[in-house]
Parts: structure tokens; C-alpha cells; sequence
């Protein structure tokens, strides 16, 4: 088994003159029985082996193109971890030891467990630079959150951020129009997303919940994966923190009191 790069690079070998340890098992057609042809034709003879064996091929000019291309002996290059080390920056944390920069962060719990009281909490405590639930200073004068409510409730967001006494000045909702369905995997939505995160500069990106920012819900596996790969991107490329609520799945009554695992998770497996 060769990929395509492989098998034109083992051609371009046995024309140099070079003998390649692989097997003609291991080509596609038509590189195959242009490898055989090249192998089993004398030196001087194999380059117009080559170019008669592929006449009838609608990409015979791309082919030898290629094979001219590779470098006789050449082989390909990868870096190790101790290679790249050098270049990874440390793990950067908004919450210490909790929530990372740069990375995506899953919260958790059974529905009702307060789950956006509990990020609306955290959303108050960046705002108001005092401390997180462990005492950790927030230390992130004048930071601004984006919440995204994929839910639709703005109004209970509203009350509870003017109980609190927030400075709603600098917590920014994304929600979609009345009568739509905020789809994340929809280019008009990751736009507007990209615009207020470039704008804003947000500590943290808050999306409530995963499983309604997909008009496919949690189980579709490539909605999932494109959907996280979209958030694991931008949470990347602006150094943000974002964090993804997402319920659990329905519990007995008897497992109530059971340890939480990944496996409780709700929806693909891919999410985790």
C-alpha cells in the first residue's frame, strides 16, 4: 500500500537507476503497469517505456510531469514531537487549571442542574475581574464575553445578568432571528461569530448549548466534527477560551449518585 506520492516517487527511482523495496501489489492503476514496465525495461530504454506505456492515459502529461518532478532517492520528512517542541507555545489558562485558552472546554450536567446560571456565574465573575469559584483572581481588567444563546432565551439572560448587577455593556448576545435556528455549521453564522470575536476580542466564548447550534442536534457525526473543528479553529486562532454546554444522558434513579464519565456525555462520540 503506497499513496500516490510514493508510487511516483518509486518510478522516478527505478528510472534513476535505483531499486526501490516495494511490490507492484502496492500501485493503482495506471501506475502499476507503468512501474512494471519501468522495472522490467533495459536503462537505456525505460524513459520511453515510460511515455509509451502511458500514451493512452488522459493524465499521462501530469504523471510524467511528476515523476520528472521527484528528486531520485528522495525521501519524505516529518517532524518528531522533540522537533516541534520548540515551536508550541505553553498551554495558556483563562481559569487556571479549568478553562484554557486556545482550546475548547465542556461543561457538563443532567438538565436543570443550572448549567447556564452556572456560565452566566462565570461570565459575572470575568466582567467584574473579581475571583473564579476557587478564589483564583480573574485579573482581565475591562474583558467582554460572547454569549451565545442557541437556546433563544434572551430575556432569561437579561434578568438574571440585571439581578446580578451586571455590566451588561460588556456581555455581547449572539442569538438568531425570530423564526430561525442558529446553525454553527452555517457559513452566515460562523461569519458573524468570526466578526464579533475580531471585533471583541472576548475572554471567552460561552456557547449554550451544543446540542442546538446544529440543526442536526448532537448525534450526527459530521455535523458534530465540522461544527467542533469550526469552534476548535476559532477558539485557536484568536487565543480565546471557549466553552460548550452540553447535557448528560438520562440517568436511572438508582445511578443518580454514581461518578460522572465521558461516557455520560449525550450524543457522538466524536464530541468527546
Amino acid at each position: 500500500m503506497l499513496t500516490r506520492r510514493l508510487q511516483i516517487q518509486a518510478i522516478a527511482d527505478t528510472l534513476a537507476g535505483l531499486n526501490p523495496k516495494v511490490k507492484p501489489s502496492d500501485f493503482h492503476e495506471p501506475l502499476k503497469t507503468a512501474f512494471k514496465v519501468v522495472r522490467e525495461t533495459p536503462a537505456e530504454a525505460k524513459t520511453q517505456a515510460l511515455v509509451e506505456v502511458l500514451k493512452d492515459c488522459p493524465d499521462r502529461d501530469i504523471i510524467i510531469g511528476q515523476i520528472v518532478a521527484a528528486v531520485p532517492g528522495g525521501k519524505l520528512s516529518f517532524p518528531s514531537l522533540k522537533d516541534m517542541a520548540a515551536d508550541l507555545p505553553p498551554v495558556q489558562w483563562l481559569w487556571p487549571g479549568w478553562i484554557p485558552r486556545g482550546m475548547l472546554s465542556l461543561l457538563g450536567a443532567i438538565p436543570g442542574a443550572g448549567k447556564t446560571y452556572l456560565s452566566l456565574d462565570l461570565a459575572w465573575r470575568i466582567i467584574a475581574n473579581t475571583t473564579f469559584p476557587d478564589g483564583t483572581p480573574v485579573n482581565i481588567p475591562h474583558a467582554c464575553v460572547i454569549f451565545v444563546d442557541a437556546e433563544g432565551l434572551p430575556q432569561l439572560v437579561n434578568e438574571r445578568a440585571a439581578a446580578w448587577k451586571m455590566d451588561t455593556s460588556r456581555l455581547y448576545l449572539m442569538t438568531p432571528p425570530i423564526s430561525e435556528v442558529l446553525d454553527l455549521n452555517m457559513l452566515k453564522y460562523q461569519d458573524q461569530l468570526i466578526e464579533m470575536t475580531v471585533t471583541l476580542n472576548p475572554s471567552v466564548i460561552i456557547i449554550d448549548s451544543l446540542s442546538s447550534i446544529s440543526s442536526k442536534g448532537e448525534n450526527n457525526i459530521e455535523d458534530v466534527r465540522s461544527v467542533l473543528a469550526f469552534l476548535s479553529g476559532l477558539a485557536y486562532d484568536f487565543n480565546t477560551a471557549v466553552l460548550l454546554i452540553h447535557h448528560l444522558r438520562k440517568r436511572s434513579g438508582l445511578a443518580v449518585m454514581d461518578l460522572l464519565s465521558a461516557d455520560d456525555f449525550r450524543g457522538s462520540s466524536h464530541i468527546i
